[in-house]
């Protein structure tokens, strides 16, 4: 009961990503939550930050047909919390960026309807094209506020001689 109960304020995950029950998030504790209220007011700066970051993501990779970046469309915004892309060598690319120093990282590796807390879902068996193919190939890169140009440019040096 204890386990399942730990599992249920976390998403209804036992494992990171893995969710065994349809959960909730539940952790804060009052001293998180007086924390969070004094970042909130960095946030606007914060977000700023990781679309500098993230625009020079997309222009430097938009060129490379072995690499998808993703989209903002017209009139829409982003805080970039992940910045998300779609390669054919996710693994290699991640073992590679660790020895150079790059933490690149695979944050969704099963799609929701593959979930065990949607198992009963009228979707859990079904193929969702989209969603189960680029599943395998996803590959979130380093993003965060504060993030040196010299960090960019290693992550961008690193991916593109991997991903060629």
């Amino acid at each position: 009961m204890a386990d399942k109960l730990k599992a249920l304020r976390v998403y209804g995950s036992e494992k990171k990503y893995y969710h065994k029950y349809l959960g909730f998030n539940s952790r804060l504790q009052p001293f998180q939550g007086y924390v969070l209220s004094q970042k909130l007011k960095y946030l606007n700066e914060w977000n700023q930050e990781r679309n500098e970051i993230a625009n020079i993501y997309s222009e430097r990779l938009s060129s490379y047909k072995n690499i998808v970046t993703p989209k903002v469309f017209n009139k829409n915004k982003h805080v970039w919390h992940l910045y998300v892309v779609r390669v054919k060598n996710r693994n290699t690319i991640i073992e590679i960026g660790k020895k150079n120093g790059v933490e690149f990282s695979i944050h969704y590796p099963v799609p929701i309807h593959k979930q065990k807390a949607y198992k009963n879902h009228f979707q859990s068996k079904k193929l969702i094209k989209n969603s189960d193919n680029y599943s395998k190939n996803l590959l979130s890169l380093p993003i965060f506020p504060k993030m040196k140009k010299t960090e960019v440019e290693l992550v961008l040096k690193t991916l593109l001689n991997i991903a060629k």
